[in-house]
């Protein structure tokens, strides 16, 4: 989804000056003693112009003889230049906040804003503090500040450490700052009703309504996150695969590169309306690619592994791009990665001990994959030989994570066992039972059938083989469970 949109106090654009120009005004004008000049010569070097590269040190340099001169309102020039950086300068968040507490004590109320912005992201060496900056931004509404309105809305939508995001407290000060005549309020009021935030639940044709109101003001990232409503729907709004490709299509002419990658995905996978394309999916991810999109390679590989309507698995070309957006961070491409090798792909062979890796590669990410990473200890594959106390370990750590369902895979593991772990009856027992008591038909299925057939320390049972097996067939057809 495209980013939110915030509203900042800063000089306003002006028209296109010529950079050595103004430099050599500005240096005349200083010469003469004028000390407006040295602020100004300041803002031209942390912004830059046609022909002047910006430079921070510089920037710097004369913004602080502008305040040593007495020029309150470099004050908070050099808070905002020390919040962003510039070239040559690192970022500070601490002279960042110095230097705007300092405006706000000369009465530059656009400096409360700023420290709340401050205060919501952090800055280096200045952690982020919820709290102060909803401190700020309602300082800085109460100073008649109306940007104020629509960060205050954002950072209740959000929160921030310290401070809880909530919901209804976002709409009203988004709702102020849409009445205020926020442009980027439309935006982030879609935002909040497609996705909801704890105390107001999502609701599709508001947020609808809101991003078609941000298209009109001329947002075109909403365009894009739009698309995203109609392809997914949303409460009261039905999935439409039509009009999603319509809006997202709109994005990428608009050049949100995000859309050219959403769309490669909305042709993936299709949606209500819009059958999958395999072909077109491919191009617009592969534009996305050329785009910088940082999501397009993973995007691109799990379409190359899984194929699509038109276009054949390639396990090569999967391998290449899953690769790409691994060694890029993407969590999600290490775990693709890991399913590629274990049961490989046309064009790729099967690889164990390379699936082992690139599973615990994911493990590592913080992707819970003990279930995938058991069943190929379980199974084994080539290069990998079948290991049944890893098996039961990592099945075991996914029990303990909470996913039931490796549960019926341990259970399956004590019946038929595996190399370095005999079969053990009771605890295939154990396990079906625990599962079939969470509500699983399939564990009832196994039931049956284990004490129909029996395993080591379980002898068969014909009784409670039929009972479980009748139970999963009238549970299966929606009947009514018999008392025991």
């Amino acid at each position: 989804m495209e980013g939110k949109t915030r509203d900042t106090a800063e000089d306003a654009p002006g028209p296109a000056i010529d950079g050595p120009r103004a430099e050599a005004c500005y240096l005349e004008a200083i010469g003469d003693g004028d000390i407006r000049a040295l602020c100004e010569l300041g803002i031209l070097y942390a912004d830059g112009a046609p022909g002047l590269e910006p430079d921070g040190p510089r920037a710097e340099a004369y913004l602080l003889r502008a305040v040593e001169a007495g020029c309150t309102d470099a004050l908070f020039d050099l808070g905002l230049l020390y919040q962003d950086g510039a070239p040559g300068l690192e970022p500070d968040g601490p002279r960042a906040e110095t230097y705007y507490l300092r405006a706000v004590g000369a009465g530059i109320t656009d400096a409360l804003n700023n420290l709340g912005l401050l205060y919501q992201d952090g800055a280096p060496g200045l952690e982020p503090d919820g709290p102060r900056a909803e401190t700020y931004y309602l300082r800085a509404v109460g100073a008649g500040i109306t940007d104020a309105l629509n960060n205050l809305g954002l950072l209740y939508q959000d929160g921030a450490p310290g401070l809880e995001p909530d919901g209804p407290r976002a709409e009203a000060y988004s709702l102020r700052a849409v009445e205020a005549g926020s442009v980027g309020a439309l935006f982030n009021l879609g935002n909040l009703y497609a996705g909801g935030a704890p105390g107001l639940d999502p609701d599709g044709p508001r947020a609808e309504e809101y991003y078609l109101k941000a298209i009109e003001a001329g947002i075109t990232g909403a365009l894009n996150n739009l698309g995203l409503l109609y392809q997914d729907g949303a409460p009261g709004l039905d999935p439409d695969g039509p009009r999603a490709e319509a809006y997202l299509l709109r994005a990428t002419e608009a050049g949100i590169t995000d859309a050219l990658n959403n769309l490669g995905l909305l042709y993936a996978g299709g949606a209500l309306g819009l059958e999958p394309d395999g072909p077109k999916a491919e191009a617009y991810l592969l534009e996305a690619v050329e785009a910088g999109s940082a999501e397009a390679p993973f995007a691109l590989g799990f379409l190359f592994l899984h194929g699509a309507p038109g276009l054949d698995p390639d396990g090569p070309r999967a391998e290449a791009y899953l690769l790409e957006a691994g060694e890029a961070g993407s969590a999600g491409a290490l775990l693709s990665l890991g399913n590629l090798y274990a049961g490989g792909a046309p064009g790729l062979d099967p690889d164990g001990p390379k699936a082992e890796t690139y599973y615990l590669k994911a493990e590592g990410a913080g992707i819970p994959d003990a279930l995938l990473l058991g069943s190929l200890y379980q199974d084994g594959a080539p290069g990998l030989e079948p290991d049944g106390p890893r098996a039961e370990a990592c099945y075991l750590r996914a029990v303990e994570a909470g996913y039931t369902e490796a549960l019926l895979l341990l259970g399956s593991l004590y019946r038929d066992g595996a190399p370095g772990l005999e079969p053990d009856g009771p605890r295939a027992e154990a396990c079906y039972l625990k599962r079939a008591e969470g509500g699983c038909i399939e564990a009832l299925l196994l039931l049956g059938s284990l004490y129909r057939d029996g395993a080591p320390g379980l002898e068969p049972d014909s009784g409670k083989s039929r009972y479980y097996l009748s139970l999963y067939d009238q549970q299966a057809e929606g009947s009514p469970a018999p008392g025991r």
